[in-house]
């Protein structure tokens, strides 16, 4: 199974990698400068979602529900 698109990227990024020596700084120099050759107008505007490490929590509600309280039959 081929896709068409995947190997075109991976030929893009092989070349450039090449360009830069392999060097990781220079590769990543060369793509913020690519970058701003680039319309803002091509970037989705998608909301950023903000994640945390532990999720909210409310100060009423329980971290347990029992049916009964302890230390009764």
């Amino acid at each position: 199974m081929s896709n068409e698109i995947l190997e075109e990227l991976w030929k893009i990024r092989e070349s450039l990698a090449r360009e830069c020596g392999y060097d990781l700084r220079v590769y990543f120099q060369k793509m913020r400068e690519l970058e701003k050759t680039i319309p803002p107008e091509r970037f989705a505007n998608r909301p950023v979602k903000k994640h945390r490490a532990y999720p909210a929590q409310s100060a009423t509600a329980p971290l347990a529900v029992r049916e009964k309280p302890t230390g009764t039959k």
